[in-house]
């Protein structure tokens, strides 16, 4: 499995490819790199839209530590019902995240 450590975001559009100009891959010493995502060019699909989604893969693994670390460390966090939603949803995420 990989780390975090090792996945990379890749502007693409630095090298002038036009397919795929934003990617995010993972690699460990003295292997090749794993294509995690390629961000396809889409003329529907703006750039700096596509720069975003790219950006947003690359910092799930962040996003989903830091959003389990949160609630392990949160106590009595039913104090209201948005409360109550807003963690029943981070809950969700996890579980989506994690593919359970």
């Amino acid at each position: 499995m990989y780390t975090k450590e090792e996945w990379r975001f890749n502007d693409n559009t630095r090298w002038g490819w036009k397919d795929n100009p934003y990617s995010v891959t993972c690699r460990k010493p003295g292997q090749h790199s794993v294509t995690i995502a390629a961000i396809k060019n889409c003329v529907s699909i703006p750039d700096p839209e596509k720069r975003a989604n790219a950006m947003l893969i690359y910092a799930a693994p962040d996003l989903l530590n830091a959003l389990v670390d949160l609630l392990g460390v949160c106590y009595d966090l039913e104090i209201n019902d948005e409360t109550v939603k807003a963690v029943a949803n981070a809950r969700a995420a996890i579980t989506k995240a994690k593919g359970e």
